[in-house]
């Protein structure tokens, strides 16, 4: 791949975090692009088809194919790699990150910059009532000091 390429969890990030910021939209809209003119040069929808969502099977389909050596084949298997983990990692990452954050305010544990970074992200993620208090809970603390 000689172009720029974003990973779905970059394209994500992006996103959450332009909300409010024009110039910060703009670039994730010609992210966005870059991105799926990357998915349109490697799968055709045919032979190679695209799924944002894959599954280990369709992952390990791709890996053997990219073994072959070539280098289509190889960047076929990087994209859906990229968006099975972002996917796992997407799933999986939102309620860890509660269970920690509210486990720290349970035991009264100093928060951390890191901490809000997390809570902030959570609260970009799923702007719910709970997680937008524990944000703000947390940006309290970590501001206070």
């Amino acid at each position: 791949m000689d172009e720029k390429y974003y990973t779905p969890k970059q394209l994500a990030h992006m996103k959450r975090m332009g909300t409010g910021y024009p110039t910060k939209i703009a670039d994730y809209v010609l992210a966005e692009k870059a991105y799926k003119a990357t998915v349109d040069r490697y799968f055709d929808g045919e032979k190679h088809v695209f799924n944002s969502w894959p599954g280990i099977e369709t992952v390990e389909r791709f890996k053997k194919a990219a073994e072959s050596g070539d280098t289509d084949d190889q960047a076929r298997y990087m994209i859906i790699q990229d968006c099975y983990d972002y996917y796992n990692d997407e799933v999986r990452n939102g309620h860890v990150t509660v269970r920690e954050l509210e486990g720290k305010l349970r035991s009264k544990t100093e928060y951390t910059r890191t901490d809000l970074g997390s809570a902030e992200e959570l609260a970009r993620r799923n702007p719910s009532v709970e997680n937008l208090a524990l944000f703000a809970k947390i940006q309290r603390q970590v501001n206070a000091r």
